[in-house]
């Protein structure tokens, strides 16, 4: 039901999820319920670049990790917490810019 609203709304034509895809979202907590799912599949939804929905188009803390934990932040006895936020920040746009490499959807032309 989901799946078909998002085609629908988002012009795409995704089929389903992988076995692991769906391992994963058997396995996670869902602590926000209904909601975060939602929006986990629809974020998937945006980033899978075929039809099947797989792990790499989940966010990571679906997959047992979370992006936070990802990130190093460089510092030496010089760096203040401006220097430090300004490199996170830059590191998770980065991360994000990454992984957000053409997966906008084009819509069809008529």
């Amino acid at each position: 039901m989901i799946r078909r609203s998002y085609n629908r709304t988002l012009s795409l034509e995704i089929d389903g999820v992988s076995p692991e895809v769906l391992e994963l979202l058997v396995r996670y907590d869902w602590p926000d319920n209904v909601r975060d799912l939602e929006n986990a599949i629809q974020n998937a939804m945006i980033l899978c670049t075929g039809n099947l929905i797989c792990p790499e188009h989940l966010p990571g803390r679906i997959k047992g990790y979370d992006q936070q934990e990802i990130v190093t932040i460089p510092r030496n006895e010089h760096s203040g917490i401006r220097e430090m936020n300004a490199q996170v920040e830059k590191e998770l746009i980065l991360e994000t810019l990454k992984n957000m490499t053409s997966t906008v959807p084009v819509p069809p032309k008529h």
